[in-house]
């Protein structure tokens, strides 16, 4: 990764480096507004009340899975429409309550420290996507990746010396989609369909243009 001091920005267009930039973004929003509110109160500040009044006092012994993540996806909404589409968003929010569900499941718990998040944690949790939530193989891998996506910029933050992804192959089964045969399309167009939408549909096949 490439810092660009003029744009105080990470140059480069893979996902994680767009996300990375979004939540610098949406901190340098959250800082300009801590900075008014200071003024208007007339209360005297500087750097480490910043910091104090964005974070909550937390430092990098503390930082936690779910707390991190909610507030990356928190950022992240602020962003859709903007830089990402709210599926992308939407999917954020399922990965979260997954990792919520495999916690209790796993350990008996809510949270844990990005510490904790290792590569027996990594597997242990698509074991619980394919197992316990009956996911297909490249369903659970897109759990995974969403989830790597956030603890790579805990690492660029620094609240991680090292990435737990570091070594782990995320790899995704090809699919293939039969086609119909002729006589299937054929039994298709003379089904009569009751539903006035689809059989719409169904006659505009069934014309025939001069």
């Amino acid at each position: 990764m490439k810092w660009t001091q003029a744009s105080g920005r990470i140059s480069g267009n893979r996902e994680e480096i767009k996300i990375l930039n979004g939540n610098l973004d949406v901190i340098q929003c959250d800082i300009h507004e801590a900075q008014r509110s200071f003024a208007i109160s007339k209360i005297p500040f500087n750097a480490s009340q910043i910091k104090a009044q964005l974070y909550s006092g937390m430092d990098n012994n503390s930082y936690s899975l779910v707390k991190v993540f909610k507030q990356h996806n928190e950022q992240f909404k602020k962003l859709v429409g903007m830089e990402y589409a709210y599926g992308t968003c939407k999917k954020f929010k399922s990965v979260l309550k997954s990792l919520q569900s495999f916690l209790k499941w796993k350990i008996n718990k809510t949270d844990v420290y990005l510490t904790d998040v290792n590569h027996k944690f990594i597997t242990d949790y698509e074991f619980y996507l394919k197992t316990v939530q009956k996911l297909k193989h490249n369903s659970a891998m897109v759990n995974i990746k969403k989830l790597k996506k956030v603890i790579r910029i805990c690492v660029a933050n620094d609240w991680l010396n090292k990435d737990p992804f570091k070594g782990h192959k995320i790899i995704t089964k090809e699919t293939h989609r039969n086609f119909l045969l002729q006589h299937e399309i054929e039994i298709l167009l003379k089904k009569q369909i009751s539903i006035p939408r689809l059989n719409g549909i169904q006659s505009d096949q069934n014309t025939t243009y001069n």
